[in-house]
C-alpha cells in the first residue's frame, strides 16, 4: 500500500535525520550545562536539546513547510538540513508517483470493462438481429411454397385447387391446435339397427 510505504518511509527519515543533526550540532563548541539542565552554546541554549525534541525540526523540513523558528547553527549542520530538505522532496514525490500509477491502472481496467461491455451488447444485438431475419425468411419460404403449391393445383383442375386448399388449410389449423382427446364409445351408441320386423 502507497500510504503505509509513505508512512514507513516519513518514520524512519524522521528518526535518522534527527539523531544526525543533533549530534552534529553537540560537536561544535556546544556544552552541558548541569545547572541549568540544558544544552549551551556560549550564555544561549541550542535549538537542539534531544533527539526527540529534533523530531519538530525534522518533520517540518521533511514536509517541506519550514516555519524557521529552529535552525541549524554549525556548518555542518547547515549541510544536513539540506539533505534532509532533498530527502523531503523524494518521500513527498516517491508515493505520489506509486498513486497517479495505481490510478492510471485502475482507469484502464474501467475502460476496458465498458468497452467489453460495449461489445457484448453489439454481439447480443447482431445476434437477435440474425434470428429475426432467419424467421422472416422462413416465412416468406413457406408463403412462397404454399403459392406454388396453388398455382400448381389451379393448372391441373379447379377441383385439385379445392381440395389442395382445403387440405393445407386443414393442415394449418390442425399444426396450431393441439389434438383433443377422443371420448370412447359407450354401449352400442354408435351400433346400426337393422329392419324392424314386427312379431307374429
Amino acid at each position: 500500500d502507497a500510504f503505509s510505504l509513505t508512512f514507513f518511509i516519513l518514520v524512519t527519515g524522521i528518526v535518522i535525520f534527527s539523531s544526525v543533526m543533533f549530534y552534529v550540532e553537540q560537536g561544535e563548541g556546544a556544552f552541558f550545562d548541569y545547572n541549568r539542565a540544558q544544552w549551551m552554546r556560549g550564555e544561549h541554549a541550542t535549538d537542539f536539546q534531544s533527539i526527540p525534541g529534533t523530531f519538530w525540526w525534522c518533520i517540518v523540513t521533511l514536509t517541506t513547510v519550514g516555519y524557521g523558528e529552529v535552525v541549524p547553527f554549525t556548518s555542518l549542520g547547515k549541510c544536513v538540513g539540506a539533505i534532509t530538505m532533498l530527502a523531503g522532496i523524494f518521500t513527498i514525490a516517491f508515493p505520489t508517483m506509486i498513486l497517479s500509477v495505481n490510478f492510471q491502472e485502475v482507469r484502464d481496467r474501467r475502460k476496458e470493462a465498458k468497452e467489453r461491455e460495449a461489445q457484448r451488447m453489439r454481439t447480443m444485438s447482431m445476434r437477435s438481429s440474425m434470428n429475426m431475419s432467419n424467421g422472416s425468411r422462413n416465412r416468406e419460404q413457406g408463403a412462397r411454397q404454399r403459392m406454388a403449391c396453388m398455382i400448381k393445383a389451379l393448372h391441373s383442375g379447379p377441383s385439385t385447387a379445392v381440395q389442395q386448399s382445403s387440405k393445407s388449410e386443414t393442415q394449418e389449423v390442425n399444426a396450431h391446435q393441439p389434438c383433443s382427446p377422443t371420448k370412447p364409445r359407450q354401449g352400442n351408441a354408435y351400433e346400426v339397427q337393422g329392419p324392424h320386423t314386427p312379431s307374429s
